[in-house]
């Protein structure tokens, strides 16, 4: 069958800070085999070469300590990236970070605050 690839998800890690009814038993804690830097940075490269928007995911993308290292080094490839967050962790350091690494950033919502912190849990829609 002959497709056109339009983009690609790399879902960067398992780990979480909040424990949403849709993913509470699955999220929370790193895998024991994640990716480490140079592993990623290894990837980023062959996803570079599909030349399509790559979206960074997770479970919380945010929470990898490399991430702004990876982010740099995506921007160094010329890749389109797209960052899909919970924003608990977005401040103005890392918005101003990855807006230099020209990342755009995705914040998932659940829906009005009733929902989203039924959903998220508590806070989670004001923060």
């Amino acid at each position: 069958m002959d497709f056109e690839l339009k983009y690609a998800v790399w879902s960067c890690t398992k780990a979480c800070n909040f424990y949403c009814i849709h993913c509470a038993k699955d999220a929370g804690d790193l895998l024991p085999n994640e990716l480490d830097t140079q592993e990623a940075k290894n990837l980023l490269a062959q996803i570079a070469g599909l030349q399509v928007p790559l979206y960074i995911a997770g479970v919380e993308p945010l929470m990898r300590k490399d991430i702004l290292e990876l982010t740099n080094y995506t921007a160094e490839l010329g890749m389109d990236v797209y960052l899909k967050t919970n924003g608990w962790y977005l401040d103005d350091y890392l918005a101003d970070q990855l807006a230099a690494h020209k990342v755009k950033v995705i914040i998932g919502m659940s829906g009005n605050e009733e929902v989203q912190e039924r959903i998220r849990g508590k806070g989670s829609f004001q923060r």
